[in-house]
């Protein structure tokens, strides 16, 4: 018997499904000229349709600090926190998307509102994973991942 393909196995995998999802979130914009317009989970993901475009946001991902001297800040010409700007998704099996909504306590609050995606489709447009690392400071982080 000849061996498997590796697509035909991970098509079986209930812990690793063919999709990423992306959740949308009720979001405040500050208008310096006005009041703050609040745009709802559900405006968001309407956005993501009519303009079939996913943005990174401008908030920051991590609270890293990035730690590099002057004249390599200089050289790059971009502040170096643009380099880590990312579109959350998660690998999150679908049946179990309801567990990432509505939790008590957390800074983001992702709401049922989203976009599902194959794996392979965005593989095609050069999307690739991020590693998150909790460098908030309570507890160790071996060193070779600091930043």
């Amino acid at each position: 018997m000849g061996k498997r393909n590796i697509q035909d196995i991970l098509h079986f995998r209930r812990d690793l499904p063919p999709f990423l999802v992306h959740l949308t979130r009720e979001r405040q914009i500050n208008d310096l000229l006005g009041p703050t317009q609040t745009i709802t989970a559900k405006q968001n993901l309407i956005s993501i349709f009519d303009s079939k475009t996913l943005r990174q946001s401008k908030e920051h991902i991590s609270s890293m600090r990035f730690s590099i001297d002057q004249n390599t800040k200089k050289s790059l010409g971009t502040p170096m926190e643009q380099f880590f700007a990312a579109i959350c998704v998660t690998e999150t099996p679908l049946e179990s998307i309801h567990c990432l909504i509505e939790i008590q306590g957390r800074q983001v609050n992702l709401e049922p509102f989203g976009i599902v995606f194959l794996k392979g489709k965005l593989k095609e447009k050069n999307f690739h994973p991020a590693l998150y690392f909790n460098n908030s400071g309570r507890g160790h982080l071996d060193p070779i991942f600091k930043a």
